[in-house]
């Protein structure tokens, strides 16, 4: 009995190796398609980035050019307005010292006058 036992165990054993065998081709046939299909990906994604490199590449320097140059115009108009600031200070300080001036002027003016016409007045009386 054991050896009938031990044939059929050894009979099954083989009809699986050989479902397995017929399993394991189509398996290994379609991981070589697919690790195929992934090279050619890879070959394409490495021409378009090479491609890409040289077509961007003075698209990206021109893009620096032109930052470059709004820095230096950004600078001069932060020089400008700095300038208007001060010169604006500056004429604020020159309108506040007319305007004391002038102040002063019409008080002086207006006490002049006051004196004038009370000396035209004591001669009168």
């Amino acid at each position: 009995m054991d050896l009938t036992v031990s044939s059929a165990v050894s009979q099954q054993l083989s009809q699986l190796i050989q479902v397995s065998w017929l399993l394991l081709i189509p398996v290994a046939l379609m991981l070589v398609l697919v690790l195929h299909q992934l090279w050619t990906l890879l070959q394409g994604l490495s021409e378009f980035m090479s491609m890409a490199r040289y077509e961007l590449y003075p698209a990206v320097k021109d893009l620096r050019a032109v930052a470059n140059h709004l820095e230096v115009i950004s600078a001069k108009a932060v020089v400008g307005a700095e300038t208007v600031e001060k010169a604006a200070h500056v004429a604020s300080k020159g309108v506040d010292g007319v305007k004391s001036s002038l102040e002063g002027l019409f008080t002086n003016t207006g006490s002049f006058l006051g004196g004038l016409v009370r000396s035209f007045i004591r001669q009168k009386s």
